[in-house]
């Protein structure tokens, strides 16, 4: 199927109201169409809601997600809520960049983006939808995985591009590994402002490797939390630094953390310094 006939056909579903989406779903030669022309393979598609305007390579399985506005709405509307113009911001497993150009655009041109990613395929996918924004000046990408110390480690992969993660022994492919602290000193970053961390259950490796970071900048720190023994390393030790933890409910709200509600699926908690914490959570 021609490209262009792809993006027609996306923008043009972009541009219809949910209810009419529901009603076509359940017509016959509606589900038919979406079979034939909802991209099969990576294609550069318009992006809609908070994206709008910009533009990915994207593919099955994340295409419908991401061109449609329905990637983790909640935790995007929180990134745009809170990261401010002139921030440094950092990125951990930026994947193909759906989040790290959300990041981009809240930063603006004062502001950097350090996307780190540690898949080969997916630093090409990521690399590419950075040109394709012009935002190349305030975006610096990583080939790298964060973890505890830096050298080297193994990273295993999962059933998508979404899913590698660092592992404990030496199967799977060998990759960089840099310490945000060892990486914010090598990289003269006097003050980092927001961290956000996806690290496929890696979490605990990446906020070991930061405590400098925690005390000196004292950043909002955004997980997504993949069930014990992350979330009980993550409430006994982010209080020690002068942090409150509060989970990203679906409406992007904050709520207290529950960490029970992190075993059968990940959960988004961000950790916010006490010192802007009350005023953080009243406007939300």
């Amino acid at each position: 199927m021609g490209s262009k006939i792809v993006r027609l056909y996306v923008e043009t579903k972009q541009h219809l109201p949910e209810e009419v989406l529901q009603v076509l779903k359940r017509i016959p030669l509606a589900r038919s169409l979406a079979r034939t022309f909802e991209p099969t393979v990576p294609t550069i598609l318009p992006l809609t809601g908070l994206l709008g305007g910009y533009r990915m390579e994207v593919g099955p399985p994340y295409h419908g997600m991401m061109v449609y506005g329905h990637y983790e709405p909640a935790v995007c509307q929180l990134i745009q809520n809170l990261i401010k113009p002139g921030w440094t911001v950092i990125d951990v497993g930026a994947h193909i960049g759906y989040m790290t150009l959300l990041m981009a655009r809240s930063v603006g041109e004062s502001g950097r983006v350090i996307a780190f990613e540690p898949l080969p395929e997916n630093v090409v996918s990521l690399r590419k939808n950075i040109a394709l924004n012009g935002l190349d000046a305030r975006v610096l990408v990583e080939h790298a995985a964060v973890a505890e110390v830096s050298g080297q480690g193994y990273l295993q992969l999962g059933s998508t591009s979404s899913q590698a993660a660092l592992g404990k022994g030496k199967d799977g492919i060998m990759t960089r590994t840099w310490s945000l602290d060892e990486y914010a000193l090598a990289r003269a970053l006097l003050r980092i402002h927001f961290v956000k961390i996806d690290a496929e259950g890696a979490e605990v490796l990446v906020l070991k490797g930061m405590k400098e970071v925690l005390a000196r900048s004292y950043p909002l720190v955004l997980l997504e939390i993949h069930g014990d023994p992350q979330a009980r390393y993550v409430v006994e030790s982010m209080p020690e630094y002068g942090y409150t933890l509060r989970q990203v409910n679906g409406d992007s709200s904050l709520s207290p953390v529950d960490p029970a509600g992190c075993i059968d699926h990940p959960v988004h908690w961000i950790a916010l310094p006490e010192q802007c914490c009350r005023h953080i959570s009243a406007t939300w």
